[in-house]
């Protein structure tokens, strides 16, 4: 799930293969996709 609205930003997801979920909360309105794909890099 994610979304954005005017000063905020969030996204969360699930990741089956290792039962790992991530959410990132932000409260700037386009950061947290970009902060996302590094987690993604560094643990997946």
């Amino acid at each position: 799930m994610q979304g954005c609205d005017e000063g905020v930003s969030a996204i969360s997801e699930y990741n089956p293969n290792n039962g790992m979920i991530t959410v990132m909360l932000s409260n700037y309105g386009d950061n947290v996709w970009s902060r996302m794909r590094k987690v993604r890099e560094e643990t997946y």
